[in-house]
């Protein structure tokens, strides 16, 4: 479902962000770094579609990084957003890079890695299929650590996934991820497993995760990301034990009400308008309800006859019935996956949820989202629900972008850090 972070980047920037094209090991750079004055310096590899981006910054301190790197050397990195900022790791050992030295503006800052990780990467049998997974665990003082499980939106992602992953480990947290199977870069999200197959996936993830030594069971969690407001309710339902869901410009609709509601900015933005596109919509809507209901794909021949002639079909539709050009796997994936919505797992959920929408986000429908949501924490066995509106941002929740001024939006980040250290669940002082 529609674009996270990376991928809106790399249209926005047209600039090739990976750099060398050397081998390299991701895992030696990720990691938490501070720096002379105190600030945190974090980052690493984020990896969805066919891009690979490096995101290095402080998420709560703008103004220190540059968010977007270009990888030039093994050890160099310039900032894509501020020109003249550059980045060196330095001290390589066998758990990764140890230091690093920012410069920008003519002023030079210094940092360590703080803390180190221990990192347990497997294999896990799944459904027949093998599911590739990561621990990060800090290695602090005081006692088992809690767990954040991560999961990301649609389309290709694996384990990589920089600032969203690194700002838990700066508050003490461990934080698992895994690679999602089968997913071609250049495909489509859809052409992914099915939404419940994910939360299979990620389901299985927590349950080794939280069985690892040097986790505080009584302290696992779930971070999801766009689709991963839907996979991520289906986990916390099949995992009550856990403490918190934590959700970004995740959808409180189906994937049907999102679909719709994306293919209505899409067909604007191709000129369609007023009773031509609710036109458009409607038939969308009839089309899809008949791959829900189980019926096959040249049982929408009827449907669209009257219309094949409207320029507004053509535009929304192409040429032709849809049979003729529709895949069998983009109806098969529909009917399955278009009638998932949160709402029915969240009822079933007693956990602290802390759930995140953008007020111009063009991917999720913020106002169905917010009343789905709010109605469903009232009917929900919790009572610690927390619903918040990020002003002025879309998807991706960033601000200024691009520009040397980007930034994750205020309310965020900060929010999260402040709703964490509330419930007990992070120790900002590991990082020392």
């Amino acid at each position: 479902m529609g674009l996270r972070l990376s991928l809106l980047l790399c249209l926005l920037l047209a600039v090739p962000l990976c750099g060398d094209d050397a081998p390299v090991d991701p895992w030696t750079y990720y990691g938490v770094f501070r720096l002379d004055g105190g600030e945190l310096f974090q980052g690493g590899l984020l990896e969805e579609g066919e891009r690979a981006l490096w995101g290095f910054g402080d998420p709560l301190e703008p103004a220190i990084g540059g968010l977007i790197y270009d990888r030039t050397s093994a050890t160099r990195f310039v900032s894509v957003l501020r020109p003249g900022a550059v980045l060196e790791f330095s001290q390589l050992d066998a758990d990764g890079y140890q230091a690093i030295t920012l410069e920008e503006d003519g002023k030079v800052l210094q940092g360590r890695r703080a803390p180190r990780l221990e990192r347990l990467d497997a294999t896990l049998e799944v459904d027949g299929g093998e599911l590739a997974v990561s621990l990060s665990l800090p290695l602090c003082p005081g006692g088992p650590r809690p767990l954040v499980v991560s999961i990301a939106g649609s389309g290709r992602n694996t384990r990589h996934n920089s600032i969203f992953s690194t700002f838990f480990l700066s508050r003490g947290m461990a934080v698992a991820s895994f690679d999602k199977r089968d997913a071609d870069p250049l495909a489509a999200g859809w052409q992914e497993q099915d939404l419940e197959e994910i939360a299979d996936d990620a389901s299985a993830l927590l349950t080794w995760a939280a069985a690892q030594p040097g986790i505080d069971r009584q302290r696992v969690g779930i971070m999801g990301s766009s689709q991963g407001g839907w996979t991520g309710s289906m986990v916390a339902a099949q995992h009550p034990e856990t403490a918190f869901l934590i959700v970004r410009a995740g959808p409180g609709v189906s994937e049907l009400e999102t679909h719709l509601y994306e293919r209505r900015q899409e067909l604007r933005a191709e000129g369609l308008a007023g009773k031509d596109l609710d036109k458009a919509l409607q038939l969308s809507r009839q089309i899809y309800r008949r791959a829900i209901a189980g019926e096959t794909l040249a049982s929408t021949d009827p449907l669209v006859a009257p219309w094949l002639g409207e320029d507004w079909y053509r535009t929304a539709f192409g040429e032709g019935p849809i049979s003729q050009r529709w895949s069998q796997r983009w109806w098969r994936w529909a009917g399955q996956n278009m009638p998932v919505s949160a709402p029915p797992h969240l009822e079933r959920y007693a956990g602290a949820v802390l759930w995140f929408l953008g007020e111009e986000d063009q991917n999720v429908p913020l106002v169905s989202s917010h009343s789905a949501l709010s109605a469903t924490f009232s009917r929900s066995p919790g009572s610690d629900h927390e619903l918040v509106v990020i002003p002025d941002v879309g998807h991706d929740f960033m601000l200024d972008m691009p520009s040397p001024r980007a930034r994750f939006a205020p309310g965020f980040w900060d929010r999260i850090d402040s709703w964490l250290a509330e419930r007990g669940l992070s120790d900002p002082q590991c990082v020392r």
